[in-house]
């Protein structure tokens, strides 16, 4: 029998032989500091000429309470983001927006005092004095318009920072704990060992002479993974998603909108193709499903639109407390979002999710823990997220495999993603949950620390359980 080998390693050989692009950077955390300093302005691709899009980032909304502002800030432990320097530049536009809009409305009457007069035949002298003065204003109109540019310019650019806003379910200091399952004699049995004494005594793991962090699957492991894509995946349909494919890369104004900084990606070079645009290869994500939003034209109708995608996730080699697998630059996931046309409608969706993951997790019987995750450790395009963590015997502490998060209009607002079809005065915006219901690396790490390892005979017997016995049948 041929040996099975990961979907990750096939990708990484396939990724290897493909020539269209000529370097893929890798931003390790040596460097991080010294390229994050070259990069532009957070949101700057957003708001560049190029994205052609105009992001609705509703700063008067956001300011209009700003102690509320202040208190999301500071719970999220962001930095560098000053509400009162935001306020007086917001100020200064909408009193040059009044100016504009007075302009406007003067030059009108101009207008119809010139068509009056040509009417009834005044005197073209007359007349060309009143076109003297409409001359005047449209050169002070055009003035004004520009800077009414330039402020409006920087007021987005210091706001695109801003996180979205907070559920009043999301708790500021510690995590909550929802749910415990799972007998605590299994989280203290003594023969306890870690997934990379596992690689080291069998073939199951194979790591790179680069680090822990560089690996594939073989055997039983590969296969389980292969499993593990299948069975939550169908699961997830089984709900009423849509599978579909999504691109592993992007162009940076996605990465921004969907609250991302471009220094947390892979960043493609590409010197001959779309000048003054960053590809960002992060794979299935959050922005991959923006990214396939921005193209589409979303009826009302279609809502709530489900959608799931299968596929490989990749982020940026960095330094972690965490050991092997469990801070792996590459990974499968199964991920999903819910597009809705209600903040309501999304909260009820959360729940929703949150049981459909604690049950399919279940089925593995293993100590699990679903919690909501303190404000200080959100992304900023999360309002709440509920995380599913399951006991690692090696680390002693519970560790997330999964999760669930409310994203609000976030995302639709800053990438102009709105329904079609709906008159301009009822428009809304599009209110998203976002989940990553299975990341096969860390799973897999975790289920083999629950199987027997003989450390002197140097054998090892993977862990029972109902699910692996459910796959030949289901899949």
């Amino acid at each position: 029998m041929a040996t099975a080998l990961s979907y990750s390693r096939v990708r990484y050989q396939k990724l290897r032989n493909l020539s269209r692009f000529t370097k893929i950077l890798r931003l390790h955390s040596s460097r991080c500091c010294q390229e994050i300093d070259n990069l532009p302005e957070f949101g700057s691709s957003v708001l560049s000429e190029l994205s052609m899009i105009d992001p609705d980032l509703d700063v008067g909304k956001k300011l209009a309470n700003p102690i509320e502002l202040q208190k999301n800030i500071e719970a999220r432990g962001l930095e560098n983001i000053n509400i009162q320097k935001l306020a007086i530049k917001y100020g200064r536009m909408m009193k040059i927006k009044q100016e504009k809009d007075a302009l406007d409305q003067e030059r009108k009457m101009l207008n119809n005092q010139i068509q009056t007069m040509i009417k009834e035949k005044i005197q073209n002298e007359e007349i060309e004095n009143v076109k003297v003065k409409a001359r005047g204003l449209r050169e002070q109109h055009d003035t004004v318009v520009k800077s009414l540019q330039d402020v409006h310019h920087e007021v987005n650019l210091m706001a695109f920072g801003l996180p979205n806003t907070l559920s009043l379910q999301t708790p500021v200091d510690n995590e909550e704990v929802l749910e415990v399952f799972g007998s605590t004699e299994i989280k203290q049995k003594k023969d306890k060992f870690s997934h990379i004494e596992v690689a080291e005594k069998t073939d199951l793991i194979k790591f790179s002479s680069v680090g822990d962090q560089a690996f594939y699957f073989t055997g039983e492991a590969a296969e389980l993974q292969q499993h593990l894509l299948s069975y939550f995946s169908t699961r997830v349909v089984d709900q009423g998603f849509i599978p579909m494919k999504t691109p592993d890369f992007f162009k940076d104004f996605v990465i921004e909108g969907c609250g991302i900084h471009k220094e947390m990606t892979y960043l493609m070079h590409q010197p001959y193709v779309d000048q003054g645009i960053q590809y960002c290869v992060l794979g299935t994500s959050e922005a991959s499903f923006a990214a396939y939003l921005t193209k589409m034209n979303i009826s009302q109708k279609s809502l709530p639109l489900q959608l799931m995608s299968v596929g490989p996730s990749y982020s940026p080699v960095r330094k972690s407390s965490y050991p092997g697998l469990f801070s792996a630059a590459q990974t499968s996931k199964v991920n999903l979002l819910g597009v809705n046309s209600t903040s309501e409608e999304s909260y009820s969706t959360f729940t929703e999710l949150q049981q459909l993951i604690l049950e399919m997790y279940k089925q593995l019987e293993i100590p699990l823990r679903l919690i909501l995750v303190p404000a200080h450790k959100l992304k900023l395009s999360e309002e709440i997220c509920a995380e599913l963590q399951i006991w690692t015997p090696s680390l002693q502490e519970y560790l997330p495999v999964a999760s669930i998060s409310v994203l609000g209009d976030y995302i639709s607002r800053r990438l102009a993603v709105r329904p079609v079809g709906v008159p301009e005065f009822q428009a809304s915006t599009l209110h998203m949950v976002y989940g990553e219901v299975l990341d096969t690396t860390r799973l897999i790490a975790v289920l083999l620390e629950h199987g027997s390892l003989d450390k002197k005979a140097g054998t090892y017997q993977m862990m029972k359980s109902d699910i692996f016995n459910q796959f030949n049948n289901d899949v």
